[in-house]
């Protein structure tokens, strides 16, 4: 059993210096403000069903609309009804949780830092990144600990793992100047030569090709209403953030907000600054065509040789220190569920004659992209269909 130790050699042990607070500042939990109950219509929708009541599954149950045209003039309704089809997405719930214990007296006593303290922030502080990783690892169609979907790798399974359906995913991007390109399958990124990488960064051109293929798919993948007005959020890179703010020509980035900037802070680019009606999400980086953009450090990006989807391996020329290939993020209503059995909670634990203290947090919950089934007409095929809520592109960075 590990446990956490300081040693007399340890700088923190005491040794009559005053007391200083450090403070780590935690990577930004973007997704709060995208969160809500069932028909709330958010991107991530949480459900508490299994809290409180037995059982490790829970389904979800989507209607599928009428597709006939009904009858006209003196036409007969009877026996020319149309069967209700009704779609399911089922999600199994899996057990987190993690520990520190201290070492024992003589640590205690060495340092003015009291272990099961720090432990209980340092777990609350824990659960939430997991959570959060987990949110990205179900966006983005990538299994546990950001293994490819169906890799098995990891004895965590609090994802419940669906890949990109193959109607819902972009694989290309654009030059600086805005030329935008498609290509098969993310080994073809930049695999021409050492220098291809850059005619499939990301950018203006790929935000709207993310946004047009959720505005036309089949089923319309819904936006998000804020403030009276639909929207989609775009979440990508700060690689591809990096791309998107060095496009050039009359169409880019930075002309656009130059516009903006002289149209004045009220502009719905700036809504974030705004207030009431004005006022967006916190954190954002603008919003273009109707799309909210965010950057967060932890979308998943790839190398030489690794893969972001099972079989396609990103090619040679994609050098780790040169340059990556990324994956963005559009998500529209309902595109993530998350379903709790327990809410984190906290334990305590005496070890060793009550000399030792440990400290635990743990909870049982699920994540999942949206991906309803048709059960068929014998109401037990459950075919996959395509991801209800999510739109994914997988762009070239430059790293230098």
């Amino acid at each position: 059993m590990p446990a956490t130790s300081i040693l007399h050699a340890n700088a923190l042990t005491q040794q009559a210096w005053p007391k200083t607070f450090f403070e780590y500042m935690l990577k930004n939990m973007i997704f709060s403000d995208l969160m809500g109950a069932p028909g709330s219509g958010m991107p991530i929708v949480i459900d508490r069903t299994l809290v409180g009541r037995a059982g490790d599954q829970i389904t979800f149950e989507l209607d599928q609309p009428l597709t006939g045209a009904g009858q006209g003039n003196d036409g007969t309704l009877e026996g020319n009804e149309e069967a209700m089809s009704f779609w399911n997405m089922p999600m199994v719930l899996a057990e987190r949780g993690h520990a520190v214990v201290e070492k024992g007296l003589m640590t205690n006593k060495r340092a003015a830092i009291n272990i099961i303290t720090k432990g209980f922030y340092a777990l609350n502080r824990w659960a939430a990144e997991q959570f959060e990783n987990d949110l990205i690892y179900a966006m983005c169609g990538l299994g546990n600990q950001g293994t490819y979907a169906g890799e098995g790798s990891t004895g965590i399974e609090t994802v419940n793992e669906v890949a990109p359906s193959t109607n819902r995913i972009i694989r290309g991007g654009q030059t600086l100047a805005g030329v935008y390109a498609e290509v098969a399958k993310d080994a073809d990124l930049g695999k021409a030569s050492t220098a291809d990488y850059k005619n499939y960064l990301f950018g203006t051109r790929v935000i709207e090709a993310m946004r047009m293929k959720a505005q036309l798919a089949a089923p319309k993948i819904q936006p998000v209403l804020v403030n009276g007005r639909y929207y989609y959020v775009c979440v990508y890179h700060p690689l591809q953030r990096r791309a998107l703010r060095a496009e050039t020509g009359e169409t880019g980035w930075q002309r656009i907000v130059a516009d903006a900037y002289n149209r004045g802070m009220g502009n719905w680019l700036f809504g974030k600054q705004g207030n009431g009606r004005e006022r967006m999400f916190n954190g954002i980086d603008g919003v273009y065509d109707d799309v909210i953009l965010y950057c967060s450090e932890r979308l998943p990006t790839r190398v030489a040789d690794e893969v972001l989807d099972q079989g396609d391996k990103i090619d040679k020329s994609i050098v780790s220190g040169t340059a990556r290939v990324a994956r963005a993020v559009l998500l529209g209503a309902s595109a993530v569920a998350v379903a709790w059995g327990k809410d984190w909670s906290r334990r305590t634990k005496k070890f060793d004659y009550d000399r030792k203290t440990g400290i635990a947090t743990d909870a049982i919950y699920a994540v999942k992209k949206v991906q309803f089934r048709n059960p068929g007409a014998n109401q037990s095929t459950n075919t996959p269909g395509d991801d209800y809520g999510v739109i994914v592109a997988d762009t070239c960075c430059e790293e230098v």
